[in-house]
């Protein structure tokens, strides 16, 4: 008669001060999983033995792992800029060293072919670069609401000098919003968008978009679970939520793979391109 009560507030007291799930696992259409948990962000690929990032949207810091090499990167958002704007240098000078090598064997009359070709696509790419303008960007809360992998949302318009851009349906749901810190997400992902406009080392291809500056006027509103983009005239699905678990994520989660190797960002990224400049091969 004594225990019972004694064993019931017992339970009742641990039931109160156990601490609650803080985490979430999200899974797009394409099976890829999002971990998010106290401002961090785990992407990962498939099933989750493909190429692994982690952003730490409080601290500004990142690490991403190559399971291909067993090799990853960590450090500030910017060096991780830094990196690969330096890679990207190299790489477009490499690509530009090799193509001079291949015409200094040509002919004459064949070379002087070769160089009239790449004016006039460097005079088309020029030409294609003013059209895409980044333009005046624009995101408008609608009334518009939906349910998405069991989460609230509210549908938002981006719209780049006028026209339709892409419609977002951004979480409405603040205990999410919070573990995604989205008080910070849109600087830093806003960063990190101008790193991967930069990343491309072909020169010849057209810069689109400024990405950077829809994520400064979206992700305040709340984390995207779907995306539908209308660029070119015709609405397509990005990006889309298909499963959102509330679940506890462990720290390790959030650190590189045991066993990797520390490597530097070139070789972690650019070994499929047959290794950047100054990676080991």
């Amino acid at each position: 008669m004594i225990r019972r009560p004694l064993l019931l507030s017992a339970v009742v007291v641990g039931l109160l001060v156990s601490p609650a799930l803080a985490g979430y696992q999200l899974t797009d259409k394409d099976g890829d999983q999002t971990l998010v948990s106290k401002g961090r962000v785990k992407e990962l690929s498939g099933e989750g033995g493909g190429p692994q990032s982690v952003f730490d949207l409080g601290s500004a810091r990142a690490w991403m792992s190559n399971p291909d090499r067993g090799v990853y990167w960590e450090g500030t958002i910017d060096e991780l800029c830094t990196t690969i704007r330096d890679t990207t240098a190299a790489l477009g000078k490499a690509m530009h060293d090799a193509m001079e090598a291949q015409l200094s064997k040509l002919s004459p009359e064949n070379r002087a072919k070769v160089e009239e070709l790449r004016k006039q696509l460097e005079a088309n790419r020029k030409k294609e670069e003013g059209k895409a303008n980044p333009g005046v960007v624009k995101v408008e809360r609608t009334e518009q609401t939906d349910t998405i992998a069991g989460q609230p949302t509210r549908k938002f318009k981006v719209l780049v000098d006028g026209a339709l851009y892409e419609e977002d349906w951004l979480t409405t749901d603040p205990a999410l919003a919070k573990e995604f810190a989205l008080d910070r997400a849109s600087e830093l992902m806003s960063r990190v968008s101008a790193c991967a406009m930069a990343s491309d080392p072909d020169p010849s291809h057209p810069k689109g978009i400024d990405e950077g500056k829809i994520y400064q006027k979206l992700y305040p509103q709340g984390w995207p679970l779907k995306t539908v983009t209308h660029e070119g005239g015709k609405p397509h699905t990005k990006s889309e939520i298909t499963k959102v678990e509330k679940r506890e994520v462990p720290e390790s989660e959030f650190k590189p793979p045991p066993g990797y190797r520390k490597a530097p960002l070139s070789e972690v990224m650019f070994s499929g391109m047959g290794g950047a400049p100054g990676s080991e091969l």
